[in-house]
This record gives structure tokens, C-alpha cells and sequence, in this order.
């Protein structure tokens, strides 16, 4: 590493429904079922958690589907007490939701978090009515005497209606293509559970790299925005041999980290590990019946030079 230059690793994880045992009226139905859903449970699906971030070990977390500030609470407190050094501690945190949405993202960091904003849109123009729709939030990282901005991402589901909900995947892009023009000049991470695969977005192939371009035109945008993608580093996984998501007996790519500015690429992998995974090497989902498992998605990780 040059004297000019910082190195940092940066993981992406959609953590399932991680819900408290607390009541709060927004949980989904099966939280809310005492009899399948109780404080001991928590506890047990928190350490699993923690044990996992250990594992992975990275600066910078980003967790998707995580219910409240409680539960950043637990993992930050959990996590205190699993490292003797208190510089490979995560103290820095922040989370934000929607006050209509059961879950929200996160980011967890070694280094500190010097300033946080949430994005949303308001469309009235479709002829329904906007779901309920999840923040880009955006936070800035003080990385020794740098500033990396990390975007993080959970785009609308296609559960049951993957042609319908795709508007408004569409209209999340344009706002975060939105975002990105005022950012230009600085060094971004984009994070997320994109509910998107990677083949699925436009992709430009150069001679020596591949890269996502993003599209605005949804909200009235004629500029894109072109960012690098962890899944395209040398076409390193072909669409079927590995992902971050297991349905229906095949892989899917939609957990995403893409890049652009002052900063470039050292190395992208799904992460798998028998702490987090079956043993075909797929995520093991968490079963609220047995409270078994972890999460449904694998965590993807990138180590970044910037």
C-alpha cells in the first residue's frame, strides 16, 4: 500500500427479518406469535449473528432487514466484548427506517461515521399507490484522514410479483443515480441487497473491465451513471455458479457492491462458511420453528483501495 493510498474491507449482508423480542406493532405476523418467538430465541439468533461478523472480520458493516435501533444496540454490545483490542472494535453504528417499514438498514464501523442522510422518493404519478419503500441512507466514513461515503441499498422485493414491483426498483435506482451526480467528485461505496441481479442491470464491456450503468430516467433523469461491480471483476463468477441468494434450486447475484471515485477494487467474494451456511454451501436460512439458521442470503465482501 502506497503512503497516499488507504485499504479497507466492507461487508454487505441481509441479515433476515432480524426482529428484538420486544413488541412494537410493525413486526411481521410470525414475530409476533409468543408461542414461536421469544426473548431466549433472540438471544440464541443474536450470538449466532455477532459470532458471524467476528468471523468475517470486516471495517465497515452494512446489515439489511434489521428491525430497530434496539437491535443495533445488542450487536454493539454483543460485539464489545469479542475482541481484547478495542481498535478492532466496532463502535460507530447508525440505522434509520421508514416510519411504515418493519425493517431498515444499518452500518456498523471501526472507523468513525462523521455524518448520515437519508434519501426517499414520493411518486403520485403511477396508477398505484407507492409501497412502502426503503431510505438510501448515506453516511460518511473517516478513514484516517479520508472520507468514503457508503451507500446502502434495499430495493423494493420481488416476492409474488417480480414483473409488477419492478417500477419501483426502477424508481430506486433513479434516485440513487440522483445521489451519485451530486457525489461525483468524491470516493463511494454502494451496498445493498438490490433484489436485482447483476445481469439484470444494463452492463457496458470495455477492453479491460466491465461495468453497471445505472439509469435515472424513471424520475425524469437523462443522465446515468456508470460504477464498477464487484460481481464483474474479471467475470469472475458466471451467472449460475455462485451467488448470494439460493431460490428455487439456483443462485441469484442481487446483493451487490459497486464502486466509483477514488477508489477501486483489491478483491469481491461471496463469503462462505459453515457458521452461515449448509453443507452444500448454500445460506442457511433462519427458521423462526427450530431457531436454527442465520439468513437466507450469503454475505458479499469487498476490499477496497482508495
Amino acid at each position: 500500500m502506497t503512503s497516499d493510498s488507504e485499504n479497507v474491507s466492507i461487508v454487505s449482508w441481509n441479515v433476515q427479518t432480524f426482529f428484538n423480542a420486544e413488541s412494537d406493532g410493525t413486526e411481521y405476523s410470525n414475530f409476533c406469535d409468543k408461542t414461536k418467538w421469544n426473548r431466549e430465541k433472540y438471544l440464541a439468533r443474536l450470538e449466532r449473528l455477532c459470532n458471524a461478523l467476528v468471523e468475517l472480520d470486516a471495517d465497515i458493516y452494512v446489515l439489511e432487514e434489521i428491525e430497530n435501533e434496539s437491535v443495533i444496540y445488542d450487536i454493539s454490545n454483543q460485539l464489545s466484548g469479542k475482541s481484547w483490542d478495542s481498535g478492532k472494535k466496532w463502535a460507530y453504528s447508525c440505522f434509520a427506517k421508514d416510519v411504515n417499514s418493519a425493517i431498515g438498514c444499518a452500518v456498523l464501523s471501526r472507523y468513525e461515521l462523521t455524518g448520515m442522510n437519508c434519501h426517499c422518493i414520493d411518486v403520485r404519478t403511477t396508477d398505484e399507490k407507492q409501497p412502502v419503500l426503503r431510505y438510501l441512507i448515506e453516511v460518511e466514513v473517516k478513514v484516517k484522514d479520508r472520507l468514503l461515503t457508503v451507500l446502502a441499498n434495499h430495493w423494493k422485493s420481488k416476492l409474488n410479483d417480480a414483473e409488477g414491483t419492478e417500477v419501483w426498483r426502477q424508481f430506486q435506482e433513479s434516485l440513487l443515480v440522483l445521489r451519485l451526480l451530486e457525489l461525483k467528485d468524491a470516493s463511494v461505496v454502494i451496498c445493498g441487497d438490490f433484489n436485482k441481479d447483476i445481469g439484470e442491470f444494463c452492463i457496458e464491456r470495455y477492453s479491460d473491465e466491465a461495468k453497471v450503468l445505472l439509469k435515472g430516467d424513471s424520475l425524469k433523469c437523462e443522465d446515468s451513471f456508470s460504477v464498477s461491480a464487484g460481481w464483474l471483476l474479471d467475470e469472475q463468477v458466471s451467472e449460475g455458479e455462485s451467488g448470494s441468494y439460493y431460490y428455487k434450486d439456483s443462485w441469484e447475484r442481487i446483493d451487490s457492491i459497486f464502486i466509483f471515485g477514488n477508489c477501486s477494487f483489491l478483491k469481491f467474494e461471496p463469503c462462505v462458511n459453515d457458521l452461515w451456511c449448509d453443507e452444500d454451501g448454500h445460506p442457511d436460512g433462519y427458521k423462526i420453528y427450530s431457531g436454527e439458521g442465520v439468513s437466507d442470503h450469503l454475505p458479499v465482501k469487498a476490499y477496497l483501495r482508495f
